[in-house]
């Protein structure tokens, strides 16, 4: 099943989407809903073009744990985004993103109020993912064996980009991250997570590395 493009955008009114069975939705489908505060969205695989949640600036949770790749401005301008004060305390401002690989470019631009991003799985960031994203101070990538980044600018106006923080890597890749050009200006903040005598194994399309 599918959300169309343009669906509800600008639905004020629209303050949760709990929607156990579609698996895509399409561009712009929720963009502008100011109201909404929260999207359950269990079977999400695809997200079809820019823009799905854009200036939802109310939202404070998402639940969409099948979905592989947050497309560009995905949740741009959700200003309240992981503000769920009915969690426990230790996952207010952490977005749990289990199954994610790309986040394309200002996903989650000026999403201020994220702590933590736990994406395990990730293997490419790209410009201005999480720019602006000002408490921004832990990133886990560590389950997979190489994130590509690409651009710096992706943590511009986080505290990861000010010398402060930690972004959790395979100890099997710990040197490859300290020293790859692109990542270089953060080696003092990398933690290498894992056994180091038991490299992670990754695939991607196809190849195991």
């Amino acid at each position: 099943q599918c959300v169309r493009n343009f669906s509800f955008v600008n639905c004020q009114r629209l303050h949760r989407v709990n929607l156990p069975n579609p698996t895509e939705i399409g561009e712009n489908a929720f963009k502008g809903c100011f109201g909404l505060t929260s999207i359950d969205l269990p079977n999400l695989e695809l997200v079809r073009g820019e823009s799905a949640f854009e200036e939802c600036s109310s939202l404070t949770k998402v639940n969409i744990p099948k979905l592989t790749e947050i497309p560009a401005n995905m949740f741009k301008g959700c200003g309240s985004l992981g503000t769920d004060f009915s969690s426990s305390p230790e996952m207010i401002g952490r977005i749990e993103l289990p199954k994610v690989r790309v986040i394309k470019d200002s996903a989650f631009l000026t999403c201020y109020q994220i702590k933590s991003i736990s994406a395990p799985n990730l293997t490419r960031i790209c410009s201005n993912a999480f720019n602006q994203c000002g408490t921004l101070d832990t990133l886990d990538i560590s389950g997979s064996y190489w994130c590509d980044l690409e651009d710096i600018n992706a943590f511009e106006g986080t505290p990861l980009m000010m010398g402060m923080g930690e972004i959790h890597v395979p100890n099997s890749s710990l040197s490859k991250y300290q020293n790859d050009a692109n990542w270089t200006m953060f080696s003092d903040r990398f933690v290498g997570v894992g056994d180091a005598d038991k490299p992670l194994l990754a695939f991607d399309n196809g190849r195991l590395y």
